[in-house]
């Protein structure tokens, strides 16, 4: 449907047996409408969405990231945008990215010079597989660069993707992707060894949170946001579980920067000298008692975990402040950083 809705209308359709609306807003800047010709602003979209809601109607928004000229700010407003529509009306919102893709039909094709964008034709070594058609091939283009294309899209997608539901369960007809496992402020917990289970959940900005825990205080925390009833981590009982938990840590997600960092892809940890941190993706803590004690590590996102021998405290503390330069001369550093590094526990940085 068209952004072009009131309260009233809405609350008819409803009545009329409506349930759920597909709504193409693509943006929330009101320049970005204008270059795509939605002829709509960003208060219709707003005012638009807010009506379905509010009348209980399941919405699916459409944005489109990566359309050029849409700046990366005016794309983040449109996020915020939809993420505080999500919170005011869990459940009810979720996202569908089309992304930006050139294709003949689209009325900008004819002036793709004027948006910002450069096409690429195939180079002369492809043309010449079947030298018969290049009368045709020779026309064609492999590819477009410029404005929002290549790695600053790419980015673009993973956000819209991260920001599709708050929901744990999706059953809209115009969904045909995988259910996520993660939803916000929704804790999900799964085994890891022994007496040991990694809890995660998605925070507001979408970013993983993590930490590791033992069967009594995953019964502590589940009671706790059981008692919390969906308020959140800020939900003060809840925050003091988990800052209670974070000490217990060696190393575990921030929450209030992206899990970032610069690093490199490599099979094999380097022969080389080289710089070695902890993936910004690991949570690590203490397991066990006495001398029984051990050092737990997981990577959250691959899954994998590896244990430790308590005497390797030391170099996880340090890797959990900061850097290591590792020279070739290293060999009994170098031997421990390999096995962390083949769990996914340690990077290279670049």
């Amino acid at each position: 449907m068209r952004a072009d809705m009131t309260e009233p209308l809405a609350r008819l359709l409803h009545r009329a047996g409506c349930r759920e609306v597909f709504v193409g807003v693509e943006s929330f800047d009101d320049d970005t409408l204008n270059a795509m010709n939605k002829r709509r602003t960003g208060a219709d979209n707003q005012r638009a969405l807010r009506a379905f809601l509010q009348a209980g109607i399941f919405v699916v928004a459409g944005l489109i990231p990566g359309f050029p000229g849409d700046s990366r700010k005016a794309f983040l407003h449109s996020v915020a945008q939809v993420r505080a529509l999500q919170s005011e009306f869990p459940g009810r919102l979720r996202v569908n990215t089309e992304v930006f893709r050139v294709s003949p039909g689209l009325p900008l094709f004819r002036n793709l010079e004027g948006v910002g964008l450069k096409p690429q034709k195939w180079a002369e070594e492809y043309l010449n597989i079947a030298p018969r058609y290049q009368d045709i091939t020779s026309n064609l283009y492999c590819s477009v660069e410029g404005s929002n294309q290549g790695m600053e899209r790419i980015g673009r997608e993973r956000i819209a993707f991260m920001i599709r539901t708050d929901d744990p369960v999706r059953t809209d007809k115009f969904d045909y992707d995988d259910d996520e496992q993660l939803t916000i402020h929704q804790f999900e917990s799964r085994h890891v060894c022994g007496d040991w289970h990694l809890v995660c959940t998605k925070l507001e900005s979408s970013w993983i949170y993590a930490l590791l825990v033992d069967t009594d205080e995953l019964s502590e925390l589940k009671e706790v946001l059981a008692n919390a009833k969906g308020r959140g981590l800020n939900d003060p009982p809840v925050a003091r579980c988990l800052r209670k938990l974070e000490l217990q840590h060696i190393a575990f997600p921030a929450t209030e920067r992206p899990p970032v960092a610069q690093t490199r892809f490599v099979r094999r940890f380097p022969d080389e000298e080289t710089v070695a941190g902890l993936s910004p993706f690991v949570v690590i803590r203490s397991a066990g008692q006495g001398h029984k004690q051990e050092i737990l590590a997981v990577n959250y996102v691959n899954g994998r975990f590896v244990r430790r021998p308590v005497r390797e405290r030391s170099l996880l503390d340090r890797l959990a402040k900061h850097p290591i330069n590792v020279t070739s001369s290293m060999k009994l550093l170098r031997g421990k950083l390999e096995k962390l590094h083949r769990f996914g526990i340690v990077t290279v940085h670049a």
